[in-house]
């Protein structure tokens, strides 16, 4: 019993968390490129966030098959969400032939840590 109420604690306290991060985002982004006008997330960043998976992001993919495809990239999103956290990173293009597919964004475990807990 006391093991489930410190487990319903700590997600309740992870909660606040993620709302006082998503509260400080919607004050910085003052052009709603991230964040809607009611301070929720935009659609296109969420889908973005779901793409990080390691402090290595790629946030380009091609999508389609055969004459129809095209390159879905979340880069600009990726990159507003970092600066207005304030994170450090870096950019370059680790392609063979410097496709749009090898771009790629580094960033720091703090700063995967908190785009991650952004999506939960």
């Amino acid at each position: 019993m006391i093991i489930i109420q410190v487990h319903l604690l700590l997600t309740i306290l992870q909660k606040y968390k993620i709302m006082k991060n998503l509260i400080q985002l919607a004050k910085k982004d003052k052009q709603n490129r991230v964040t809607k006008i009611d301070g929720t997330l935009k659609l296109r960043v969420i889908e973005a966030l779901k793409i990080v998976h390691g402090t290595i992001i790629h946030p380009s993919h091609y999508t389609g098959s055969g004459r129809y495809i095209r390159l879905v990239s979340y880069y600009s999103e990726t990159i507003s969400i970092l600066d207005l956290f304030g994170f450090k990173y870096s950019q370059g293009n680790d392609a063979v032939r410097g496709g749009k597919q090898g771009d790629y964004i580094k960033i720091s475990k703090i700063a995967l840590q908190t785009l991650r807990n952004l999506t939960d």
